[in-house]
């Protein structure tokens, strides 16, 4: 019996992950379908002259213990005295650093990076997570924290019920004066749409909860003057987390490396234009065309499928007729596209010296919604340390009229931006490129509340999975897509059911909790 034949289309975490496990079977060999020049997706690392950007921002963090031994298998931990991550590794971080005197792969590796980010909001600077500790509440004033502590005592006692909203979440969660201040506005920056719009789904899956009573103890012991510490009552934000030394980019071009060296097979700038079915209702082969216009047909034994739903459904049009429900469906999906401006800039023009990993900006009189400092992230990320490597990332849609920008009037906007919210002394730059991201996050609006119709429909042809981010239309991180290619892979093995898939990233609770 020969090897079995499966065709993964999309070559982000998710598509990579399931290849490489694929590829460590015997029987099976792959070929991955990418649009895009370079593997990684979302994570993958664009490098501009030097200077590297990750589009998003990647910390390399997980509940699950297989996905970080997963991770430092291909990059092991850099030689370091600091304290390893949160979870216990001590015996796999002794087997790594041992072989870190090899100098084939002092660059191979994962840092040990701390996490700082922070929200800019009425020029002052707030913990993110929102914190509500003693120095905020100094920010706020007695009289708005106390609005603020009622407020969340009241959301507390007297929750919206039934919770169906992203509004509701977020008022039961933390109040009206914090959700007005933090959460509102922000959100519809983010999403182009009114909270009362977008499902609670995605507030479970990103928002971290606060417990307030006990910065109430905490605020109410300082203003009688108490010397009691609060260590034991509040634990610190300050979170560690895994970050390869070049970007998030190095990982994924490590797997293609171990999943070339496999004999697996990669068709980068390779779009899927047709999905073809057989009278068993399974994909038999699909029809991609390369970047010359160049279109071939491919067949396959399993299809693993990354791409956007719409996307897909469109390509099986070339096959079969689509219902018209579940048509309709996948064209009300909605997503919401990015533009990453980086922004080289000399260090004398900043205001404040930053120190965070990426910073929040509440202020409404912009549309950037999110700063990232990449020499934060990894040092090596810049050429020249006495500059800033910035990402200003604006949350659109690929209709907005900044989108259709030049480089050049967006460099201008978010130049002006900086110097408008006071981060910024003068409006130079010495370097900048901007990256036009489409489908960067799906949205839990639009016709998402039917996305049952799709997924009953996709999941009654047999030998095709979904994973992914849009490949599910699901709000996942890298470790989530992750896991839904080991749950398919799972499912192609040893027949199990594709329901699996679907409940990754599915509980109602923050992954960081």
């Amino acid at each position: 019996m020969g090897c079995k034949k499966v065709i993964i289309i999309g070559a982000g975490p998710g598509g990579l992950t399931a290849s490489y496990e694929l590829l460590k079977q015997s029987d099976f060999e792959t070929t991955v379908i990418e649009a895009n020049c370079q593997v990684g997706g979302l994570s993958r690392t664009v490098n501009h002259r030097g200077n590297r950007i990750d589009i998003g921002g990647h910390r390399f963090f997980s509940n699950n213990h297989k996905i970080i031994e997963w991770w430092l298998s291909f990059l092991p931990l850099e030689k370091s005295d600091a304290p390893f991550f949160t979870i216990k590794y001590q015996q796999r971080e002794s087997e790594l650093k041992s072989g870190m005197d090899d100098p084939n792969i002092v660059d191979d590796i994962m840092l040990i990076r701390n996490r700082k980010s922070r929200i800019y909001h009425d020029n002052q600077f707030f913990d993110y997570p929102l914190n509500m500790n003693f120095a905020t509440l100094q920010k706020f004033g007695f009289v708005k924290s106390a609005r603020i502590m009622g407020s969340y005592i009241y959301s507390r006692v007297f929750p919206i019920q039934p919770e169906i909203s992203l509004k509701d979440f977020l008022i039961n969660r933390f109040g009206v004066q914090l959700y007005e201040r933090f959460f509102e506005k922000y959100t519809e920056k983010v999403w182009g749409v009114p909270c009362d719009q977008i499902g609670k789904e995605w507030g479970a899956q990103r928002i971290k909860s606060i417990d307030l009573l006990k910065m109430i103890k905490h605020f109410i012991s300082k203003l009688l003057g108490s010397s009691k510490s609060f260590k034991n009552t509040s634990s610190s934000l300050t979170e560690q987390f895994l970050y390869p030394k070049f970007g998030p980019g190095q990982m994924w071009e490590s797997v293609q490396r171990h999943c070339a060296s496999m004999q697996g097979q990669f068709m980068l700038e390779t779009k899927v234009i047709g999905i073809s079915l057989n009278q068993s209702n399974e994909i038999e082969s699909i029809t991609v065309e390369q970047l010359d216009g160049t279109r071939r047909v491919i067949t396959g034994d399993y299809f693993i499928s990354s791409m956007p739903i719409v996307d897909l459904i469109h390509a099986l049009e070339s096959s079969i007729t689509i219902p018209e429900e579940v048509m309709s469906v996948a064209e009300g999906l909605v997503y919401r596209d990015m533009i990453v401006v980086g922004l080289l800039i000399d260090k004398k023009y900043l205001v404040h010296a930053l120190e965070d990993n990426w910073i929040y900006i509440q202020e409404n009189h912009v549309k950037v919604g999110r700063i990232e400092v990449f020499n934060n992230w990894s040092p090596y990320l810049i050429s020249d340390d006495t500059k800033v490597w910035l990402g200003m990332e604006y949350f659109c849609f690929e209709t907005d009229a900044i989108w259709q920008q030049s480089d050049e009037a967006i460099f201008q906007l978010a130049m002006g931006e900086l110097k408008a919210i006071g981060l910024l002394k003068e409006m130079k730059y010495e370097d900048g490129i901007v990256i036009k991201e489409k489908k960067t996050y799906p949205a839990y609006f639009g016709t998402y509340s039917q996305i049952h119709i799709l997924r009953n429909f996709i999941d009654e042809i047999p030998n095709l999975y979904l994973i992914g981010r849009n490949g599910m239309h699901k709000y996942n991180n890298q470790d989530h897509s992750m896991l839904t290619a080991m749950k398919a892979v799972d499912a192609i093995l040893h027949g199990g059911s594709k329901s699996a898939i679907w409940e990754v990233n599915t509980d109602d609770t923050y992954q960081e909790n």
